[in-house]
């Protein structure tokens, strides 16, 4: 998938105003539910396809369920591991507990608030329909649940 969506983002990237990617966090970039921990990992081929957009312009931005609250945490996460972060949005205390369509309709309003900023999102990360259910992205990819493991 990581080699899928770079092929897409060599020519979606270039011309494009102020590009962004938006990613899920918990097991699409980092090994949340595998390795749980102080830091969690990066997941390698994702890390790398982040990275490598960023070098090529694109906003990183992150939509996760986690709560607002724990946006600190998730940010010194994310950049310990090596993604830079341009943007990381949290949601209610009960936002991720709420069930896949009140998860997915805070995503989707949440991209539209991206875009009403001015970003135009290339593509729209994920690892589950909530992720990537309600449009505001120009492609979705979806990683796999990994079925219990994800290395």
């Amino acid at each position: 998938m990581a080699a899928a969506a770079q092929t897409y983002l060599t020519t979606a990237l270039p011309g494009t105003t102020k590009p962004a990617i938006v990613f899920d966090i918990d097991n699409t970039v980092l090994e949340t539910n595998y390795h749980p921990g102080p830091i969690i990992p990066a997941i390698p081929p994702i890390l790398k396809l982040a990275q490598w957009a960023k070098s090529q312009g694109a906003s990183l931005i992150f939509v996760t369920g986690r709560p607002a609250l724990m946006n600190v945490y998730s940010q010194i996460n994310l950049s310990t591991v090596g993604y830079p972060v341009d943007g990381l949005y949290g949601g209610g205390l009960t936002t991720g507990s709420s069930g896949a369509g009140a998860l997915a309709d805070y995503k989707t309003a949440t991209r539209a608030s991206i875009e009403a900023q001015g970003y135009t999102i290339v593509a729209n990360i994920g690892n589950s329909a909530s992720d990537l259910s309600g449009g505001h992205a120009q492609q979705t990819f979806k990683l796999p649940d990994y079925n219990g493991a994800l290395a």
